[in-house]
Parts: C-alpha cells; structure tokens; sequence
C-alpha cells in the first residue's frame, strides 16, 4: 500500500474520519488532511504525526512475507496491485 491507500485503511481500521483526525492534529478543518492525501507524498515527519494521532508507531524492521496481525499496515511504494 501507497501511504495514502495506509493512511486510508488506517482511518477505515480505527472507525475514524479525515476531519477528527484533523482536529486531533491541530488542524482549523479536514482541508489539510485531505490534501496531503491527494498529494500522496508526504515527509515521515508527517506520515508519523499521522500515526501517532491515531494511536500507531512508525517500525522499520526487516521485510517477512506472509499474513500480517490484524491492525498492522505495511507501506510500499507501488499501488496496490501495481506490482
């Protein structure tokens, strides 16, 4: 997943809304977050305010395939489906 396909599935996981994850960041409306996720590039100074304000971490740790534990996303460059 892009970091805005994460970024969507993580808001769709925790049963949360672009603009309450907005004003948890600061932010006047859900405008600055929705442009970021139109923009999809992002700074990981941004990408783990993101994450924090929804109550993640940002791990590096070796690639493994396999399933993943419920809740966990993992971020690629492509789209999904692209490879």
């Amino acid at each position: 997943m892009t970091i805005r396909e994460t970024i969507k599935a993580l808001l769709k996981y925790k049963k949360t809304t672009q603009t309450a994850l907005a004003e948890k960041m600061g932010y006047s409306s859900q405008s600055g977050i929705g442009q970021m996720l139109q923009r999809g590039n992002m700074t990981v100074e941004t990408l783990i305010k993101i994450c924090d304000s929804l109550d993640y971490e940002v791990t590096i740790q070796p690639k493994r395939g396999g399933r993943r534990p419920e809740g966990q996303f993992i971020i690629t460059l492509e789209e999904e489906g692209e490879k």
